[in-house]
């Protein structure tokens, strides 16, 4: 809530904070798990890029000292468990799009 507050938490990506844009693509993946038969995997794709992307980025930042990502109540850098709900989510979603069930064809 500090982006709304006027407490700046997340690192910023020109005038928008990275927090907004990492937001907008869980949102995108979100949208073609809900509604796959409508939405084209292309869609999951594009927003996991994005969350790979940043969560990537901020985890090698902090692991090379520089304080990037915002932390959690004990401390830890919030990018470390987006980088691993992002390759959760993706094993899962591949994982999903090879299970087809015979009237699938």
């Amino acid at each position: 809530m500090g982006q709304f507050t006027g407490q700046a938490q997340c690192p910023q990506l020109g005038d928008l904070p990275a927090c907004y844009v990492v937001l907008a693509c869980y949102t995108l993946i979100l949208i073609s798990a809900v509604l796959r038969s409508a939405i084209p995997s292309w869609i999951f794709w594009i927003g996991w890029l994005g969350v790979f992307a940043m969560a990537m980025t901020g985890t090698v930042l902090e692991i090379a000292g520089m304080q990037t990502c915002p932390r959690t109540g004990g401390g830890t850098p919030t990018c470390f468990y987006s980088l691993g709900l992002a390759i959760l989510l993706a094993l899962l979603f591949i994982a999903s799009s090879e299970r087809k069930l015979p009237d699938d064809r």
